[in-house]
């Protein structure tokens, strides 16, 4: 924590003397460097600290550059509360690993390990695991409670998928409209919804690392196929896939995960809608590092190319040109391509508009901005609508996504940003030792959901957000029939 005390330091000096390209590359050294150990120390990619000090530090290394008109000094409040948000999320992240565990919550093994190499998780740790049967090292499961489980993971895919997609054809029915066929409209999707059914449509962003769930537990299963087979005398009933012999049955649920993702990336491509459709890969891709061993170092360059690719093809769809969009960012360098302009605005803007809420405010919300999942899920914001009533601070109005700590300072002022990223980072340790101990698999979805929110920390105030906490019951549901089932 000392270099990143020294290397903020340095940064807002760099900053207040006009020098923003050095306070930029220096914060953004010092992000790199959190990231670094932090990876280091877990041997994840995927470790939940290390995501947040890379996100949200270095969005505010991009931000302090100011390459856009947009931007302008900060106040050093808005300075003191990114400092604070990220000491008190690192301190709050090792006080609680020590009360969990005793130890330091730097020392966590690496993901699915045991300390001494062998694997936890429930995957092959050696104990008797909730899934039935004996796990050894190889990552094995039991033939019986394992199949269930499995197969119910290949089915609450499916389940969510398909009310996701029912629910989406019920508002195109009802809207009179597809997004995806509208020309000439470019926020068509922003007035796509049914108040409480859009939820349901868009729970269809789950089912991607559910089904890298359930392609994981059909890995390990591999090997007792083939001692299934062999102990029957018959490969009457079996197929052979990738080199395993598999039955009929499991054939049929692998069918119904395929179907299940078709369903689930035919919603956002059919409402054209950009991040929805990365925010279903990106939780899929994090199940994927959290869960699997081994990450060829192709798969990270492949994964950011394939949501560059479909976030350039949906804006196309969306009718956002490259005119348009210059339009709104206005960059100093008027000649910077879209492909680059358009990510830098998404992200540093956000810090900017938190810095203009912290100048203009001039009364804060005593937790009601926080308490909106609450108000929302009971009614009351119905009922008073006055206690949802707060103005909003953007420096342009067509951007108006925030850091995740805008409801935060919104409700307490610094102490808000403190108590919040405390919080945070206390939950995002507990989860990263709950997966590391778990015995039921779609516990890495909720990993996965945690893993995505700290790595877009630059982007919205998440847990503000009344579907974070849908998706969160989703997802819990899931975890029950996984349960009963196994």
């Amino acid at each position: 924590m000392i270099i990143y005390l020294i290397l903020y330091a340095a940064a807002y000096l760099a900053s207040a003397s006009g020098h923003t390209l050095l306070a930029g590359l220096e914060l953004g050294i010092a992000a790199i460097y959190l990231f670094a150990e932090s990876v280091k120390r877990s041997g994840s990619f995927c470790d939940l600290r290390g995501l947040f000090s890379l996100s949200f530090s270095g969005g505010e290394a991009l931000a302090v550059m100011r390459l856009s008109y947009l931007s302008s000094e900060w106040s050093p409040v808005t300075w003191l509360s990114f400092f604070a948000a990220q000491m008190a999320f690192l301190t709050a992240w090792e006080l609680t690993g020590i009360r969990m565990d005793g130890r330091s919550g730097f020392g966590i093994a690496s993901p699915g390990q045991t300390e001494n190499g062998g694997w936890n998780s429930g995957f092959g740790s050696g104990r008797r695991s909730a899934f039935g049967g004996d796990r050894g090292r190889s990552g094995g499961h039991g033939t019986g409670g394992a199949d269930s489980a499995r197969h119910a993971v290949a089915a609450s895919a499916f389940a969510i998928a398909a009310v996701s997609f029912l629910s989406f054809l019920f508002e195109a029915f009802r809207l009179g409209y597809v997004p995806l066929f509208v020309r000439g409209v470019p926020h068509a999707y922003s007035e796509f919804h049914l108040m409480g059914v859009h939820y349901i449509t868009v729970s269809c962003v789950l089912v991607p690392g559910l089904d890298m769930i359930y392609l994981k537990l059909r890995k390990d299963a591999g090997e007792q196929f083939s001692v299934r087979v062999r102990s029957v005398g018959s490969i009457n009933r079996f197929h052979f896939l990738n080199g395993n012999m598999i039955g009929k049955r499991d054939l049929f649920f692998d069918r119904l995960a395929e179907l299940a993702l078709i369903l689930s990336l035919a919603v956002p491509l059919l409402c054209v809608s950009r991040f929805q459709m990365m925010f279903g890969i990106l939780i899929a891709v994090a199940v994927y590092v959290r869960m699997f061993d081994r990450i060829r170092p192709w798969m990270i360059p492949a994964a950011l190319t394939v949501i560059a690719v479909l976030f350039a093809a949906l804006s196309v769809a969306r009718s956002h040109d490259a005119a348009y969009l210059n339009q709104v960012f206005e960059m100093k360098n008027e000649h910077m391509p879209v492909f680059f302009s358009q990510p830098y605005i998404y992200i540093a803007n956000n810090y900017e508009n938190f810095d203009y809420m912290v100048r203009a405010l001039t009364e804060h919300s005593m937790g009601a901005k926080s308490m909106m999942p609450l108000l929302t899920f009971t009614g009351i914001k119905f009922l008073k609508p006055e206690l949802v009533e707060w103005p909003m601070y953007f420096v342009k109005e067509e951007l108006t996504t925030t850091t995740i700590l805008y409801d935060a300072y919104y409700d307490f002022g610094v102490f808000g940003v403190v108590l919040f990223s405390a919080l945070l980072g206390g939950a995002a340790r507990w989860i990263a030792d709950r997966a590391e101990k778990c015995t039921n698999p779609v516990m890495f979805l909720f990993y996965g959901q945690a893993a995505v929110y700290l790595l877009l920390a630059f982007f919205t105030t998440w847990f503000s957000l009344p579907v974070t906490w849908f998706y969160f019951g989703v997802t819990a549901a899931a975890a029950l029939a996984v349960e009963l089932r196994s």
